[in-house]
């Protein structure tokens, strides 16, 4: 069993040995009641992000902050979770404390509002308007970002929402909060919702701020779609759905697919990609999951996909090899798959291991396209 602990600021995970000897029970009270507070966290490996880190800072000496039994909404982030917080990610949909802060039932709800920003600006933006509009009048809205994915922007954001508004630098980070959410400007708010909110690209997907390839399709998913033309049919699979641009083609490109699998861990992209897909609904099965950790359709005849490998800042190219070997697990004896990469990412080998045949059919712009049959 493992608990956690508050010391130098940081949470860690230690053992209760550890824990009795690192002498915390003799520190502030504040520290002690965050360590009882944020008990859901006993047990779970986690890496959590500087922001996360900062903010938990921020929560153990700032004297208006109401914890105990007061409502609290975090959003962005589920690696600390206050027991009887609720939570807004898109990545945790199915998480019983989850909610849709969009929804006006939310609205002037939680006394304190925990927000993680992220290196796109529309959707830190989008995650503050939420924020906004779920604090009850008077509540404490804290919000954090590292400062390499425009930390010190969110001043301006504060600024410009016509809050008043306190800082603080810490684990290269910069948090800001406010007890005055109800001073927000509307129009403001609601312009932040517009901008962050399910919208259509230049070429009609639709899209949210914040999910691969948002703004624009992706050139790599450009080049896929030039050079593969592998004739699909039966039970496929699309890992990385994203919005939906390989999928969309391909349906249309192929009428004998029967039945199309889009997974993605975004919510936000599976919602976009059924959207985007509806001339074909009879033919896809909308999935929401961690293609890496959970259970994936099996027997499957195709897979495509455009894997991510980046992490948060982290660069992993293991990333996109777990979604090989994953798609190795669940396509059928003579099933076929299409990847494409980044020239430089070590795909090949892994899937040298796994499948009979494989082809790098096209290098172009600082992508290949590889094809594989099990």
């Amino acid at each position: 069993m493992h608990i956690l602990k508050y010391e130098s600021d940081v949470f860690n995970l230690c053992s209760p040995s550890n824990f009795r000897k690192s002498g915390i029970v003799k520190g502030s009270k504040k520290a002690i009641d965050l360590i009882h507070k944020y008990g859901s966290m006993i047990g779970r490996k986690i890496q959590m992000r500087d922001s996360e880190k900062a903010i938990l800072h921020i929560l153990s000496t700032l004297p208006f902050y109401q914890g105990g039994e007061h409502p609290t909404l975090i959003i962005g982030a589920d690696n600390f979770l206050p027991q009887e917080a609720r939570i807004y990610s898109p990545y945790s949909p199915l998480d019983t404390k989850s909610i849709q802060p969009q929804a006006p039932e939310w609205h002037g709800v939680f006394k304190n509002v925990l927000v993680i920003g992220t290196k796109q600006k529309q959707e830190t933006a989008y995650f503050l308007a939420l924020a906004l509009k779920c604090a009850a009048q008077g509540g404490c809205v804290i919000m954090a970002l590292e400062n390499d994915w425009g930390g010190k922007t969110l001043d301006k954001l504060f600024k410009a929402a016509g809050l008043p508004f306190q800082t603080e630098s810490k684990h290269k980070s910069r948090v800001v909060w406010t007890v005055s959410p109800q001073n927000a400007t509307p129009e403001v708010i609601d312009k932040w919702m517009t901008d962050g909110g399910v919208h259509q690209r230049a070429d009609g997907q639709w899209t949210q701020a914040g999910i691969f390839s948002w703004e624009k399709a992706d050139r790599g998913t450009s080049v896929f779609l030039k050079y593969f033309e592998a004739s699909l049919k039966g039970n496929g699979a699309d890992f990385g759905c994203g919005c939906g641009d390989i999928s969309k083609t391909i349906l249309e490109r192929n009428r004998e697919i029967s039945m199309l699998h889009i997974l993605d861990i975004d919510s936000r992209s599976v919602q976009c990609a059924t959207r985007n897909l509806n001339a074909y609904k009879d033919k896809i099965n909308p999935i929401c999951c961690n293609i890496v950790l959970d259970a994936l359709p099996k027997n499957l005849d195709f897979i495509v996909m455009n894997p991510p490998f980046h992490t948060g800042k982290d660069q992993k190219f293991t990333l996109g090899q777990a979604f090989i070997t994953q798609a190795v697990q669940s396509l059928k004896k003579g099933g076929f798959v299409g990847v494409v990469a980044n020239v430089h990412l070590p795909y090949e080998q892994i899937m040298r291991q796994n499948f009979s045949k494989v082809e790098t059919i096209a290098t172009e712009d600082g992508f290949k396209v590889i094809t594989a049959q099990k």
